[in-house]
């Protein structure tokens, strides 16, 4: 397992620079100004249509090549040095595909149960790989120079070399197997789908903490440390902090991609649930920065080719209408409550930031809420609204408040920052006092190997030297 858990870490960092030159690629080859332009040329109009009809098929003799085998001889140079970066980031993408696909495969054959609340670290990074690999897929799928960037260039490198480049057939292979991105994963996915559905039945709950509505956070006093005078010096409570401060539209990612490859897992009724959670959020997600999901046309497409799934056409619709009906004014309801809740912490923590310190659980709480509101707000802004017969709020979109939450956030932010030694000062006087305490009571009545019992009071003797840190 520590094996698979450093892979997995491994993978998923990687993964995020990998994505990073692919969208990269995609937006070179749509901008009319960066784009490479004998792409343009209407000479090699021919040849890119016919090297697009032939791929995977690589033929290079003159006869197939037409016209374009004079031009592509004449400028062979220029063609080969501007399409070798987009060449090898298409090879290290298929690369770190194949790697990554071995992983989750791997994975899922040997785990029964993956829980992000009892093993945070695994499920998080096995989560967050499987995100960002169907991330990568579907922005290959949308560049639609593919099938020419590697046959010309395997031309061009002939042509230059004088002989082809040895891995056009595993990057061919790539863009075939996953010209259909969504279809490929469900195949990838479909023996392994019972540790995923139970580690997203794991992330719901998780997600029923999270997404809560501003009516029942005003109820519960979530953001609020005035509620109770006689405890506000208290330290506040932060058993699950870890998932408390989950990003919420990273966990509603995990609940969409998960569903949308493992379809069959919608088939329990908490997962039935999870998904229509998920699905009357909102109506589009991202994929990496601008390039985003219309998850219920997704959806929409896969339930009526998958009769296995039990879901309907009419239920489909029928969370299209809820969607546009609820999420726009729950959204809202929270912006102002954030508002409102920021202004007042900002307040207070500035006269008395000594309350920084044991109050930072719900700092964080704050921040985190705000921010996943921001996010929500600005992903949704300007994107076309799904077509039903729900009546739409523009002021429930278009929110000439937002400022005011952005400029709160900011200063909450900035407190925190100014006052880091004494909010660090305060955790580690915590843990070298009453934490080691509580620790070494726990240690000394735990029977267990010679080893195992060395790494334990390791850990307690580490925690005592966290003490003259503060002097």
């Amino acid at each position: 397992m520590a094996g698979f858990a450093e892979r997995l870490v491994v993978l998923h960092d990687h993964g995020t620079g990998m994505i990073t030159r692919l969208f990269a690629v995609k937006k070179t080859f749509e901008h009319p100004e960066a784009r490479p332009q004998f792409l343009s040329d209407q000479s090699l109009g021919s040849l890119t249509k016919t090297v697009a009809k032939k791929f995977p098929q690589l033929d290079t003799s003159a006869k197939t090549m037409g016209g374009g085998h004079g031009v592509l001889m004449a400028r062979k140079e220029a063609i080969y040095k501007e399409l070798f970066p987009h060449y090898y980031t298409l090879l290290d993408c298929s690369e770190w595909c194949k790697e990554t696909e071995d992983v989750l495969v791997s994975l899922g054959g040997v785990m029964t149960s993956i829980h992000v609340g009892e093993n945070f670290d695994v499920a998080h990074a096995y989560l967050e790989l499987l995100r960002t690999f169907f991330a990568m897929v579907v922005v290959l799928s949308r560049i639609e120079e593919r099938k020419v960037i590697t046959p010309l260039f395997c031309m061009a490198s002939m042509m230059v070399n004088g002989n082809s480049d040895p891995h056009y057939q595993k990057i061919a292979q790539w863009i075939v197997d996953f010209d259909n991105p969504i279809r490929r994963l469900q195949e990838m996915m479909h023996n392994y789908s019972k540790p995923l559905g139970q580690a997203l039945g794991h992330v719901y709950r998780a997600m029923c903490m999270l997404h809560v509505s501003a009516s029942m956070l005003r109820k519960n006093n979530a953001l609020s440390i005035t509620h109770s005078a006689a405890k506000m010096t208290e330290p506040d409570g932060c058993k699950d902090i870890q998932l408390e401060l989950l990003p919420v539209d990273k966990v509603l990612q995990w609940l969409l991609v998960g569903y949308i490859v493992c379809p069959l897992e919608i088939a329990g009724p908490e997962h039935m649930e999870a998904l229509k959670l998920a699905m009357t959020d909102g109506f589009v997600t991202n994929l990496f920065r601008d390039e985003t999901l219309s998850f219920h046309t997704e959806f929409d497409q896969f339930v009526a080719s998958h009769k296995a799934v039990k879901m309907k056409k009419k239920e489909l619709a029928e969370l299209v209408l809820l969607t546009m009906k609820t999420c726009g004014p729950a959204h809202s309801e929270r912006r102002l409550y954030c508002r409102q809740e920021l202004a007042q912490l900002v307040g207070l923590l500035r006269l008395r930031p000594a309350l920084l310190a044991p109050k930072m659980p719900t700092v964080l709480r704050a921040l985190r809420l705000s921010r996943d509101e921001l996010l929500w707000y600005f992903k949704h802004l300007g994107a076309p609204p799904l077509k039903c017969k729900a009546k739409v709020r523009e002021e429930d979109y278009v929110d000439p408040q937002v400022p005011l939450l952005l400029a709160e956030f900011h200063r909450l932010k900035a407190l925190v920052l100014a006052n880091r030694e004494l909010i660090r000062n305060y955790y580690v006087e915590f843990l070298t006092k009453f934490d080691v305490d509580a620790l070494s009571d726990v240690v000394t009545s735990i029977q267990c190997p010679d080893e195992e019992n060395y790494l334990i009071s390791n850990c307690v003797e580490t925690l005592n030297a966290l003490e003259s840190y503060t002097n």
